[in-house]
């Protein structure tokens, strides 16, 4: 169990430190804020827009991989 949670652990390390923060920190305040805000949509910000939440980031060219998906 605990080396699953540890494989789960490695992307977002992997988006912090690909992203200049620090990944231990960034993954430790990442991991708080979602326990004290009770929500599990808080990720790493990778682009630094101060915003956390998935739900709240529009998701880029995904209509360019729909229609190129559809023309298959």
């Amino acid at each position: 169990m605990r080396a699953f949670a540890s494989a789960l652990d490695s992307v977002p390390l992997a988006l912090a430190e690909n992203s200049g923060l620090s990944p231990i920190e960034t993954l430790a305040e990442v991991k708080s804020r979602q326990v004290k805000e009770n929500d599990s949509t808080l990720g790493i910000d990778c682009n630094g827009r101060g915003n956390n939440g998935a739900l709240h980031l529009a998701p880029v060219g995904t209509d360019v991989y729909l229609i190129s998906f559809l023309r298959l």
